[in-house]
């Protein structure tokens, strides 16, 4: 799966260990996986992480990168919600940056009579934080690791307001969920206007960065 960059996509920059970010635009690649972006600040070294958001809290110090994965994300038809695929990446003055996903995704393909309202999901075990402020380090030698801080919520709730089912053909949700293990798995709901439909795992799973987990 790879991401395609959108017009108007914005990236929180840190230039040489700076901890307040400067923000660079698309300016080329709309559509497609590689892109050109424009910003002010210029240096020898650059820590970049998409998407850049007023959410980012603490930005950037010892190393250590923070920002918020929120606890609502929009549908959006076909793809992942706009903006709620955090990816990172660092490099110097010498060439492109090759970014890599924090987070996971959660597929279900869904048939019915009936229009979702939004769909949630949720760690059974409730000390797990799905959704809050998060952290990674920069310093990382191949793969970053997401650490999601205590006092988060076990939920994310991808907000739909109305997509209309069917019963002939699948209709696609992504939600994105942290990477890791889920201690006693996680429930999926669904709630529609005539009720909520839950569908429960009841067994320790792990969801890998940059993967998909699909349930029909």
């Amino acid at each position: 799966y790879y991401p395609l960059w959108t017009e108007k996509d914005e990236l929180a920059v840190y230039v040489d260990g700076l901890s307040s970010p400067d923000k660079y635009t698309l300016s080329e690649g709309a559509g497609e996986d590689k892109g050109v972006f424009k910003g002010t600040a210029a240096g020898l070294s650059y820590v970049a992480l998409y998407p850049y958001s007023d959410r980012v809290r603490g930005g950037y110090k010892d190393d250590v990168l923070t920002m918020e994965l929120p606890a609502r994300q929009a549908y959006q038809a076909g793809s992942v919600a706009e903006g709620a695929f955090p990816m990172i990446a660092r490099g110097d003055d010498t060439g492109g940056l090759s970014f890599k996903n924090l987070c996971s995704v959660l597929k279900l393909s869904l048939t019915g009579d009936v229009s979702v309202r939004a769909i949630s999901g949720v760690a059974r075990d409730e000390s797990m934080s799905v959704s809050g402020t998060a952290s990674v380090r920069t310093d990382y030698e191949s793969i970053p690791e997401l650490v999601m801080a205590d006092g988060g919520s076990p939920s994310v709730t991808l907000q739909c307001d109305g997509v209309q089912l069917f019963e002939d053909k699948a209709v696609d949700f992504f939600i994105v969920i942290p990477s890791g293990t889920y201690r006693g798995g996680f429930s999926v709901q669904i709630e529609t206007f005539s009720g909520t439909f839950t569908n429960e795992v009841e067994k320790d799973v792990t969801f890998g960065r940059s993967q998909f987990r699909y349930i029909a």
